[in-house]
């Protein structure tokens, strides 16, 4: 869609959405990143499981380098794929938003000023609460390269000697600062889990002035008049859009809280004789951590859910009729021809 956008005339592209650009730019944006992440994530998780079938410590902790390392890459394209994402569903609220300034205030001045600070403010908070959490998960970043070397050293160690202490010591250095990789990546967690609140809040009081005002504007029309069809149209795409990131957005945030107090919480650093289940030596947050890590679909589906068909819903509730006709590839040629043909 942003290459069809890019592909309209000059002239033509004031007759859509003025933020239709941006919008697509960044999903397009966060979709790249989102691959890079998703992909170190996949391989990530299937090298940590190729490890638990080996009994030698020196190849657990060999496949513990490249593990690391990819949590490491994970953590920082993740964080940018969400910031992507989440201020291209901010730029959604600026559609209803410039609707409901422009039908319900055209003369209060002090009130129109009202709303457009409150909404430079929302964004604002969400530019600067991905910020913190983009920085947040660089620094967990660092601390998972660490456990990585951490780890080469201890494999080196268990595979050039008998002695296992020099092996032991880097292999506790390792789970020290995968525990302090976690403890900071779950910044990151509970920022995003700011910002999804603040932005479910957003899209429910922009939303619910929006349909009041499509509602109250209806009222003084015929019922069986074409005015009425478009506005209970109108009313319906917006309602539904609205409906499906407000239930998307609610899902991510009760995930984010989960994986965050997870996180910041959990205890890796125990060696527990009986296994990573023993109860009686990890506290119920490693556990509830270790089950996201061995259940990997479950995350998948909440981020699929909440980031790509969230915005795609909200990407065909911004694409009007007017707009689609203008990025069918008929409508560039003629426009093409039509300026060719200008002296």
């Amino acid at each position: 869609m942003f290459y069809r956008w890019w592909c309209i005339a000059e002239d033509d592209r004031g007759r859509v959405w003025r933020l239709y650009g941006w919008y697509t730019a960044l999903m397009a944006c966060g979709s790249c990143f989102g691959i890079v992440a998703w992909s170190s994530k996949m391989t990530a998780l299937a090298t940590g499981f190729t490890a638990n079938s080996y009994k030698d410590l020196a190849q657990i902790y060999s496949s513990a380098v490249l593990t690391y390392s990819l949590n490491a890459a994970f953590n920082v394209t993740y964080a940018i794929e969400f910031m992507c994402l989440n201020v291209a569903a901010i730029m959604v609220l600026d559609r209803m938003f410039q609707f409901f300034l422009s039908s319900s205030l055209p003369t209060d001045s002090a009130a129109r000023t009202r709303w457009v600070a409150a909404a430079r403010v929302l964004l604002l908070a969400v530019v600067l609460g991905n910020a913190v959490g983009l920085a947040a998960n660089v620094a967990s970043a660092v601390h998972y390269q660490k456990a990585s070397a951490a780890a080469s050293a201890a494999s080196a160690s268990y595979s050039s000697s008998n002695s296992t202490t020099d092996g032991d010591a880097f292999r506790l250095l390792s789970q020290q600062e995968v525990q302090r990789a976690g403890s900071i990546a779950s910044v990151q967690l509970f920022c995003e889990l700011a910002v999804l609140l603040l932005t479910v809040v957003a899209f429910v009081v922009v939303a619910g002035l929006c349909a009041r005002r499509i509602k109250s504007s209806l009222l003084g029309v015929d019922a069986a008049s074409q005015a009425a069809v478009v506005g209970r149209a109108l009313q319906l795409r917006m309602l539904g859009t609205t409906a499906f990131v407000f239930v998307a957005f609610l899902l991510r945030s009760v995930f984010a809280t989960i994986n965050a107090v997870a996180y910041q919480l959990r205890d890796t650093t125990s060696s527990c004789p009986l296994g990573i289940c023993d109860t009686s030596c990890y506290n119920v947050y490693t556990l509830i951590a270790l089950w996201m890590t061995y259940t990997p679909e479950f995350q998948s589906m909440v981020v699929l859910i909440s980031s790509p068909l969230a915005l795609l819903v909200a990407l065909w509730g911004m694409t009007n009729e007017s707009a689609l006709q203008l990025m069918l590839p008929g409508h560039r040629k003629a426009s093409s021809s039509s300026t060719a043909a200008l002296p």
